[in-house]
């Protein structure tokens, strides 16, 4: 992937972290009032979970296909010299 990807997936990731805060926030409020504060503060605890899991769930779900991948094609990664043995090269394009 290449920068303004990577740019992307932060801003993205960043803007569900702000919108998680808010919700956190809304949350513990709410949870200010006695009849509903049972309720709300397992709420709170969970949206901080979320909070702490949401990072990594947006770059598994963006960088899952380069993660997966079991590794280089080595038929790709150099030239055959006329002994049969292998010779690194420059072209390391994997992907």
């Amino acid at each position: 992937m290449n920068i303004a990807e990577h740019f992307i997936i932060g801003t993205v990731s960043l803007l569900g972290i702000l919108i998680l805060f808010l919700f956190n926030d809304m949350v513990s409020l709410i949870g200010l009032w006695k009849p509903a504060a049972e309720i709300f503060g397992i709420l709170d605890k969970a949206s901080f979970i979320l909070l702490i899991l949401f990072p990594a769930v947006t770059y598994w779900n963006a960088f899952k296909k380069f993660i997966l991948k079991t590794g280089p094609d080595l038929e790709s990664v150099g030239t055959v010299c006329s002994d049969g043995n292998r010779k690194p090269c420059c072209n390391y394009d994997f992907i």
